[in-house]
């Protein structure tokens, strides 16, 4: 019940989250069999964990729904509406919440909604503080990969020669000044914003603040990346153990190394993100060209 209304509350998965241990039917047919043996009810809203084209595909085939409430989009959905249906995405990192209105008494007034961001004006809960560091403690202990997650990016197999992560103390003997501006950056303390808050055995967190997640010689894991930890070269230039090798190779990423930027710094975890402002930050590559040494 909410505001005198029988309220169905159903959950739907995307079919491409099925395992061997669990069977994920269709989400529109999961959903009209749960609102089925609902019974009665004064309104449908649907939590669906699909990315954002399929969560746009269903709520075209599901009018029965009131709100869709969807994720892991990219970016936050404002509530907009969808034929009869209200949709809406607050992505999946915690960090924004969608608000539903119910209609007024007009007989042609919809739910409506907000994004709701999850800032210090909200006290924390202790029971979900509690839930936090048990899930904190168990991914400690499981110290996963990132093969045994979802975030690794795609990369060729096998890797061409050479395309490996060399690491940042490998990037800072011949670039030696751009290293020490890397030093005072706060690139180079992204592991310590971490720790601090214990966040640091969670992958979610480890592919933007650790080197290379994922990528031949690059970050592995909690326990066994001691190296490779807080955002270096590599981040932003691509695995360099080629270049590192033979300075006249290109890094991997030469040409598109401030793509990469907005990775991480998207509009969930950088909402005032701007590359000119935020690349005076850390503005280097001047003195890029490999130093020169006499001759033997």
């Amino acid at each position: 019940m909410a505001a005198g209304r029988r309220i169905a509350l159903v959950g739907v998965l995307a079919e491409r989250y099925a395992t061997t241990e669990l069977q994920v039917l269709p989400p529109q047919q999961a959903a009209l069999d749960a609102l089925h043996a609902a019974g009665n009810y004064d309104a449908a809203i649907v939590l669906a964990y699909l990315p954002e084209d399929e969560l746009r595909q269903f709520v075209d085939v599901l009018p029965e729904a009131d709100a869709v409430v969807g994720g892991p989009t990219g970016q936050p959905i404002s509530p907009r509406r969808t034929g009869p249906t209200l949709l809406a995405s607050a992505t999946n990192r915690g960090k924004f919440l969608v608000r539903l209105d119910a209609p007024g008494s007009g007989a042609a007034d919809h739910w409506t909604g907000r994004i709701v961001e999850l800032n210090e004006q909200f006290a924390d809960d202790p029971q979900q503080v509690a839930n936090i560091g048990r899930f904190r403690q168990q991914l400690a202990e499981a110290d996963f990969t990132p093969p045994q997650t979802s975030f690794a990016e795609p990369w060729p197999l096998p890797s061409p020669a050479g395309l490996a992560v060399a690491g940042t103390a490998a990037c800072g003997k011949c670039h030696e000044e751009d290293d020490r501006l890397w030093r005072r950056s706060k690139h180079a303390a992204a592991w310590k914003s971490l720790t601090d808050t214990g966040a640091h055995v969670d992958p979610d967190c480890q592919r933007c603040h650790a080197t290379g997640y994922g990528l031949q010689g690059g970050f592995a894991s909690a326990r066994h990346s001691g190296a490779l930890v807080n955002v270096g070269c590599e981040s932003c230039h691509g695995p360099s153990q080629r270049h590192a090798a033979q300075p006249a190779v290109p890094t991997a990423y030469f040409a598109q190394a401030k793509d990469h930027c907005t990775v991480c710094h998207d509009r969930e975890n950088s909402p005032n993100f701007a590359y000119d402002s935020y690349w005076k930050k850390i503005s280097h590559g001047k003195s890029s060209l490999p130093t020169k040494r006499a001759a033997p």
